[in-house]
């Protein structure tokens, strides 16, 4: 038996070919049984003589049916399916033939079982076929999906093997001696006529048998349940003759007519071997998806049991055998209980290995898990393990375990490593980092490479200073590198989010998420900078992430926030009361909260269309109770477009507001219009009663000389100064010339009759210098929760689309309805 290599895959059936003779199967199966059946009735229901003539005639006929369907079908076909099928026939039809020619001397009242002599030996040339017949089946190694690719058996496996062998060896053997040979040789002596031939016959029927049964053992067919069925007919064959044998030995002329329907049987189970489809079908050897051979529980299970069912036979015949006495000189009993300690040490071994095979198990248990949560190439931890413990932190956490923080780290330039360099470079940059991230941390800290040139650092409860530890990472992650002979430094920029026991709910996603966004502030401001998250990071900071948002929440689906409405009152510095209240959009995050006031750069090409839907919503709100008026800021470029006229005036004609509760700021960024582009619009605008501002003069992007150019083009009632420049201007003990510039400016427009709001108003002292200053207003705290009674709803596309490209007359329709307060 030649081991085989692995089958190949399965290729596409659209459609399958079957074999020569298989579709005459299952009817053979059905005349098979009529045929045993019949024999079993005629067997029972006539006398002995016709009986005994009847059943003979049918396995006559019987065994020539076998062996001839083996030979049709063996011509059919090629290899080694023609050879045993061929083999096998030999062996079939010579035994028919013997039977034939025994037949007559049967039919004129000769012995139905005639006494061996050496015309018996005739017998061993049919027996060789059908040994050589079930040698030649097509079949592979019953262990071959337990083995890997390439790799032979070991030592175990031929130990098992060997003491299989003498199981089942030893167990026939064993039948064979109470069946035949200790009879024969207690009658005529070992060296008479009658005990060689029956030796010999015994010894070869022996052989056929076990080795049919270690072929059922070890080997399984390629396809098919053609190898089943020949095992079964061989048996059922081999212990027809060792039956005939038994009664021969015991000095009997024939058997139960019962016992010939083996030699009936027997052959027809060869014949449907050769006729059995050849094509895999569920319960047998198969092939996966991946070309591999595996074989199912139930038949492993049965291989298992195949040894020991010829030692449970032998101890069943060895048990009916025993006499009462003298047990001590019963050889059977001897010969069972050394095959009974072969089995034992047979089973040991098999829990010695099966005891080695859970270990393994285990291991790979342990390495599948390991490689389920750690970075293959830093090994470091992996984004599924990471979130895992962060989720563990925050649930102690919430028991009162004490902050914790989170460091996300991006290395800076790591593109331009892989580029010039080779992505070889690249990772040992990335093991290099990983070594030095893990190094800067505790041992109950998680550092964790989350994808790409991004690490993740865990600082659980009592950790110490989460920015000193941020600033010890970025420094050892800047420290020089050899990368393919050349020394690099790489910057690591660095967001970090600390939650502390009064923090509330956050999920570890939150976290995260807060984490990348501060890391990104980070890397904006360049050279390996460490960012603190602040709730103003996640507006979105682009024209593209504003206007994706924005039509995320139009569509219904505000994943990353939602537009609403914030209000800041304007104090009165002399009474302490508000007069007023400025009205900002702002960006209300699901997870994050709500942030500070979106941007209001023009640069984002949005914000034409934010101030229509701010000046929608703060009008609507004024007009539901509030006596106070209301500032709206606007950009410049919105004042500058015609339609503002219209929009003012459906505002306030939807809100039912007089135009006096309207105050209306410009702010003069660097992208203002011209005085001349918006003069005739914001004059317009004034002449209906609505109030003129110059909103945050002073700030970073805004411009003195735009400012002065509006005010020289239209009347302006307020301005609002920035933070910066009221710091400049309440400053004491200053005299350079920009705040010299700032006192005389700010002096000339409040003589001028222009009302001036003050933000950076940081305590009672600055309000007084402010007073002394006749600025008598100034920005206080955020207000606007119990301002607004329900959310701002959804903006449209039509909201954030481009205003040049905007028809006006639809402006009231899209916000007639929809401008409300968070």
């Amino acid at each position: 038996m030649s081991e085989a290599s692995a089958p190949r895959a399965e290729q596409p059936r659209a459609a399958p070919r079957q074999a020569a003779g298989s579709g005459y199967f299952w009817p053979a199966v059905v005349i098979s049984a009529l045929l045993v059946v019949g024999s079993a009735v005629v067997a029972v229901a006539l006398p002995a003589r016709p009986a005994l003539l009847t059943v003979r005639l049918i396995m006559i006929f019987c065994l020539l049916l076998g062996g001839g369907t083996c030979v049709v079908t063996g011509l059919r076909r090629r290899g080694a399916e023609r050879a045993w099928r061929l083999l096998v026939a030999g062996m079939v039809l010579g035994i028919g033939a013997g039977a034939a020619e025994m037949f007559p001397a049967m039919a004129s009242r000769g012995p139905p079982v005639p006494r061996q002599d050496a015309s018996s030996l005739a017998y061993l040339i049919p027996q060789a076929f059908g040994l050589a017949g079930v040698l030649c089946y097509p079949t592979d190694p019953f262990d071959l999906s337990l083995r890997p690719p390439g790799r032979g058996r070991d030592r175990r496996w031929y130990v098992i093997t060997i003491m299989d062998g003498l199981i089942v060896a030893g167990a026939v053997t064993l039948l064979a001696w109470i069946a035949i040979l200790e009879d024969a040789i207690a009658a005529w002596g070992p060296l008479g006529d009658g005990p060689i031939y029956s030796i010999v016959l015994s010894a070869n029927t022996l052989i056929i048998a076990v080795v049919v049964i270690l072929v059922a053992v070890f080997r399984q067919p390629r396809s098919g349940g053609g190898l089943s069925l020949l095992i079964m007919g061989l048996l059922t064959v081999t212990a027809s003759i060792a039956s005939y044998m038994a009664v021969v030995v015991r000095g009997g002329t024939d058997v139960p007519r019962l016992l010939d329907l083996l030699l009936i049987a027997g052959p027809l189970l060869v014949g449907l071997a050769a006729l059995a489809p050849e094509t895999s079908r569920p319960g047998r050897a198969a092939v996966d998806g991946s070309g591999d051979t595996f074989v199912p529980s139930r038949r492993r299970r049965w291989h298992a049991m195949l040894p020991y069912l010829p030692l449970a036979a032998a101890g069943v015949a060895t048990l009916l055998g025993l006499s009462r006495e003298d047990l001590a000189q019963q050889e059977e009993i001897w010969a069972l209980l050394a095959l009974l300690l072969i089995a034992l040490l047979r089973q040991m071994t098999t829990m010695s290995d099966n005891i080695r095979l859970l270990g393994q198990v285990e291991e790979k248990q342990h390495q599948l898990r390991y490689q389920a949560f750690h970075d293959p190439l830093t090994g470091l931890a992996n984004r599924a393990l990471f979130t895992e413990r962060l989720d563990s932190a925050l649930r102690r956490r919430d028991l009162g375990a004490g902050r914790l923080a989170v460091l996300f780290c991006d290395l800076d330039g790591f593109k331009r490593v892989n580029d010039e360099f080779g992505h070889a470079a690249g990772d040992d940059l990335l093991r290099v980092t990983a070594r030095r991230l893990a190094g800067c941390v505790r041992p109950a800290d998680t550092v964790a490479r989350l994808g790409g040139d991004e690490f993740a650092i865990l600082l659980d409860a009592d950790a110490e200073d989460p920015g000193s530890v941020g600033r010890r990472l970025a420094a050892a992650v800047r420290a020089p590198i050899r990368l393919a002979d050349t020394t690099f430094t790489v910057a690591a920029s660095t967001g970090l989010v600390v939650v502390d026991p009064a923090t509330g709910p956050v999920t570890a996603d939150a976290l995260l998420h807060r984490a990348d966004l501060a890391m990104y502030a980070a890397k904006a401001q360049g050279d390996g900078r460490q960012t603190v998250y602040t709730p103003d990071l996640a507006v979105p900071r682009s024209g593209s992430a504003l206007r994706a948002a924005l039509d995320a929440a139009a569509r219904g689906e505000p994943a990353d926030g939602r537009l609403a409405v914030i209000y800041r009152p304007i104090i009165d510095l002399t009474t302490a009361t508000p007069v007023a209240h400025e009205a900002r959009l702002a960006w209300i995050h699901p997870d994050l909260g709500a942030t500070r006031p979106l941007p209001a750069d023009d640069a984002l090409g949005l914000v034409p269309a934010l101030d229509r839907i701010l000046l929608r919503a703060a009008c609507r709100a004024d007009g539901s109770g509030r006596p106070l008026p209301v500032h709206v800021t606007i950009s410049a470029r919105r004042a500058g477009q015609p339609t503002l006229v219209d929009d003012v005036a459906a505002a306030l004609r939807a809100a039912d507001l007089p135009p006096a509760g309207l105050v209306l700021q410009i702010r003069p960024t660097p992208r203002a219009a011209g005085p001349a582009d918006f003069g005739d619009v914001v004059s317009r605008v004034r002449a209906s009663g609505v109030r003129i501002g110059l909103a945050e003069i002073g700030a970073p992007d805004t411009l003195i000389d735009a400012a002065i150019g509006i005010l020289g083009s239209i009347p302006v009632d307020i301005i609002t100064v920035h933070s910066d420049l009221t710091a400049t201007w309440t400053a004491p003990g200053r005299d350079d010339p920009a705040a010299a510039l700032a006192r005389t400016g700010l002096a000339t427009l409040i003589g001028l009759g222009i009302t001036v709001v003050a933000d950076g108003v940081d305590g009672p002292a600055t309000a007084a210098r402010l007073r002394e200053r006749g600025c008598r207003l100034a920005f206080g705290d955020p207000c606007g929760r119990a301002l607004l009674p329900s959310p701002l709803p959804h903006a449209d596309a039509a909201d954030h689309a481009d205003p040049r490209h905007a028809d006006p007359r639809h402006v009231d329709r899209r916000h007639a309805d929809r401008c409300r307060s968070p």
